[in-house]
């Protein structure tokens, strides 16, 4: 099952948001993180008051993390819900 997540990206000093589709079953962790941004550098259209968590993903032999909404309980029930399934 793949889900999708919203990342924050960091291009220059401002941030962006991108959709993200993931795998859950390659996760290792998710942690919570701070942004540590100021107001003018917050991306558009995310409520002040968001949380964020780093995602690491394993992918064979190399791994990588990821900044996404959410705080790590939201993030962790997004990627085991199982009542998304896909018809095939």
């Amino acid at each position: 099952m793949i889900v999708k997540l919203i990342e924050v990206k960091n291009t220059n000093g401002n941030y962006k948001l991108n959709e993200v589709y993931l795998n859950p079953e390659h996760v290792v962790s998710i942690r919570p993180v701070s942004l540590g941004v100021n107001e003018s550098q917050f991306p558009d259209g995310l409520d002040k008051s968001a949380e964020f968590s780093r995602i690491m993903v394993n992918y064979g032999n190399n791994g990588t993390s990821m900044i996404v909404t959410g705080s790590p309980d939201m993030v962790e029930r997004k990627i085991n819900d199982k009542r998304k399934l896909l018809k095939g």
